[in-house]
This record gives C-alpha cells, sequence and structure tokens, in this order.
C-alpha cells in the first residue's frame, strides 16, 4: 500500500513537471528602427501613418516556421511579446520622426490635419528553414495617398531577407531586429522619395 501511494505521488510529481515544462514560453520583441536622418533644409508637409494590418496567418502573437513549401507551424514554446504588426507600428513612427523629413509626423486620430497617410499591411514574418540554415522573411506593403485628392502617389511591396545567426527562435528574432531595422530604413527612404516628387 506504501508503495502504491508513493508511486501515485510520484507520478503527480512528474506530471506537475511535464505541465510547467510544456507551459514554459520564451517571449521576443521587435526594438530595432532606422535612426537616418535626411539632411535636406526644406522639410516636408505633414504625414499621417497608420496602425499596420496584417494577413490572418500573422495576427497573433505566434512565432511561426516553416521547414517545407506551403506549410507554416507555430513555435510551442516560443512567441512575440505582441502580435508583429503591433511592434512594428511604433518602430515605423521612430524611424520617420527620427528622419526629420516631415514637419508633422501624425498617428492615431489625427489623419484629418496631414496631407499624406500612409498605410501599411505586414504579409509576411516567418523563419524558413533549410537543411543547413534558416533565414527570417519579413514583407510589409505600403502605400501612400495624398489626402487633398485622394489620389494613390506610392504603392510597393518591401521583402526582406535577413539569415538567421543560429538555427533556433532567438535566431529568428535576432534576425527578425535586423529585418525590421532595414524594413524601416527602406520605408522611410521610399516614402520621403515619393512625396517629394509629389
Amino acid at each position: 500500500m506504501r508503495a502504491q501511494i508513493l508511486c501515485i505521488l510520484s507520478l503527480i510529481i512528474c506530471l506537475i513537471g511535464c505541465s510547467v515544462e510544456t507551459s514554459a514560453k520564451y517571449e521576443y520583441g521587435l526594438k530595432c528602427y532606422s535612426t537616418t536622418h535626411s539632411y535636406k533644409q526644406h522639410k516636408l508637409s505633414s504625414l499621417y501613418i497608420s496602425a499596420p494590418e496584417a494577413v490572418a496567418e500573422f495576427q497573433t502573437n505566434e512565432m511561426l516556421y516553416s521547414k517545407v513549401p506551403y506549410e507554416i507551424t507555430s513555435f510551442s514554446k516560443n512567441s512575440w511579446s505582441n502580435p508583429p504588426a503591433e511592434m512594428l507600428y511604433p518602430l515605423m513612427l521612430q524611424s520617420f520622426q527620427e528622419s526629420r523629413a516631415f514637419r508633422v509626423i501624425a498617428s492615431g486620430t489625427h489623419a484629418e490635419i496631414s496631407r499624406f497617410r500612409l498605410d501599411t499591411q505586414l504579409l509576411e514574418l516567418i523563419q524558413i528553414f533549410t537543411k543547413t540554415s534558416s533565414s527570417i522573411h519579413l514583407t510589409v506593403k505600403a502605400m501612400i495617398t495624398d489626402t487633398t485628392s485622394a489620389r494613390l502617389i506610392g504603392s510597393k511591396v518591401f521583402k526582406i531577407v535577413v539569415p538567421c545567426p543560429f538555427n533556433t527562435p532567438y535566431g529568428g528574432a535576432s534576425a527578425a531586429n535586423r529585418a525590421a531595422g532595414i524594413l524601416t530604413y527602406q520605408l522611410t527612404n521610399y516614402t520621403i522619395s515619393v512625396v517629394r516628387r509629389t
């Protein structure tokens, strides 16, 4: 009887240990953005930057990866601290502020005060594995509108591919931060060039 009780207690402890291990999670954030300044003396008009949207697969905080074409899986013990589109938004705002190219950068509910509007959509943020390596694929679509005429003046898809330093979720998070820095740099410069031509 005593042996049975000890066996049951051991099993319970084992199950508790397994459940704790299964629920353990590592969370990663996106923090990198471009700090490049625009050195033109003439500042551009106001720009409203809306919060990025995301296609269905990338609306959660799951960290996604793929080892075979067309198959998408999420890491069980690793996730983003917030949905990627939500994390990219402040990075975009800070990148445009750092550029010093516009007199006003507006966000939130202040769309009506801005001459130009930037809308973005997250199409992809995924770690792609091959036999020997992995890389982060970050794809974002951008659309720039002249609000005075409601005319689309620029549209571009940015596809950033960055090799991962390690074939792990942490390696993917590290590469994703590099990709975010590259994206914000390219997005900021593209928007500035489009607006300057208008």
